[in-house]
This record gives structure tokens, sequence and C-alpha cells, in this order.
């Protein structure tokens, strides 16, 4: 949560910089003062409420979401333990197989749900029955990638009508750090190679 909102501050740093704001501006927006907006900015304010940093991110152009999501620990359900299987099968036996790694920096609680490691490098690969924030999880699982130090990142979703609306509709906001198709990146990893760049799976 602590990196979130780090991330978030600089999101709000950055946006009033592109609106061509100062301090001032935004702090009369809120009813606040400049070294109050500076704080969030360089998220300095403990306990940051939500309804402030939404008010906030609404005076710079943005919007303020709060989302939910299973934990990385969490168990596996029946659909997503068949769709590795699946996977699996369809790629054959190639490189060292590793599951729910965990990211190795101190206190991360994130995981990875498996680690591929081929003669090339390693390839973290994150698996979804049901694309809940398409975006927001892609995005995850990129942050996932930065701080393992993996050398690609391959998200494997269930291939459901819903799933691929989900794809389609998020496809401009992704195609930069996910551009990969999923007939080339099935037809790389079953020779045992390193996928060019990241990218997505409908399997």
């Amino acid at each position: 949560m602590r990196r979130d909102l780090e991330e978030a501050a600089a999101e709000l740093r950055q946006a009033r910089f592109r609106a061509g704001m100062t301090l001032e501006a935004v702090a009369a927006a809120l009813d606040a003062s400049p070294s109050t907006i500076l704080r969030n900015e360089l998220a300095r304010t403990p306990g940051l409420p939500p309804m402030m940093l939404a008010r906030h991110a609404a005076a710079v152009g943005l919007r303020a979401r709060i989302r939910l999501y299973p934990g990385d620990g969490a168990v596996r359900d029946a659909g997503q333990v068949a769709l590795i299987r699946r996977f699996r099968e369809r790629i054959g036996n190639v490189g060292r197989w590793a599951f729910e790694v965990p990211i190795p920096l101190p206190g991360d609680q994130r995981a990875l749900d498996a680690v591929l490691t081929l003669a090339a490098g390693r390839i973290g690969l994150e698996f979804y029955v049901r694309l809940a924030d398409c975006q927001a999880q892609l995005r995850a699982a990129h942050l996932k990638q930065r701080d393992a130090g993996l050398d690609r990142m391959v998200i494997v979703v269930k291939a459901t009508h819903a799933n691929r609306r989900a794809l389609r509709e998020a496809a401009p906001a992704i195609a930069d750090a996910f551009p990969a198709s999923t007939r080339r990146l099935l037809s790389t990893l079953a020779a045992g190679e390193l996928p060019p760049t990241n990218g997505v799976i409908l399997f």
C-alpha cells in the first residue's frame, strides 16, 4: 500500500505540472494549504484520507479509484489450477518451473503465480480466469516483473467472451507493455525460447 501511495503521489505531481497549476492553485481548489498539497505529492501525508486523495486527483484532472483484489497468497481456485495445467501441457516440457515465487524485496507480500526459467532468461507468468480490472491487473503484473528482475512477463488469460472484450477495450493502454500476440508467444515458448517482448495469451 505504501508503494501504491507513493506512485499515486508522483502521478498527482506530474498531473499538476501537465496542467500548469501551482501548489497554491491546487490548494485553493481543495481549501487546503500549499504545504498540505506538497506533502500529498511527496507521499508524506500520514493516513491520507481517501476523499482527500480523490479531491486532489480531481483538482489536477485525474480520477482516483480504489479496488480490492485477492491477495497474492490466496489459494488458487479450481479454474486457475485447470488453466495452469492446460497451459503447461500446451507448451510441453520446457525449462524449469517454480510456483508462488515471492518478490525478492524485504517486506513485500506479493508473489508471482509462476516463473519459467529458460536458458535465455526468466519469464514471469500470471494466470487469470477472470479479468476484473484489466488495466490494473496488467499494470500490477508489469510492476512484479520490474521488482523481481524478470526478463519477460506473460499473462495467460482464459479465453472467454468477457475476457476478450476486456482486453479489446484495454488494448490502447496495454499495447506498449504487452505487445506480443497469443500465437507468437505460444510458438516461442513451446520452442523453449525467450519471447521477444512481454505479451498476453488468450488460452
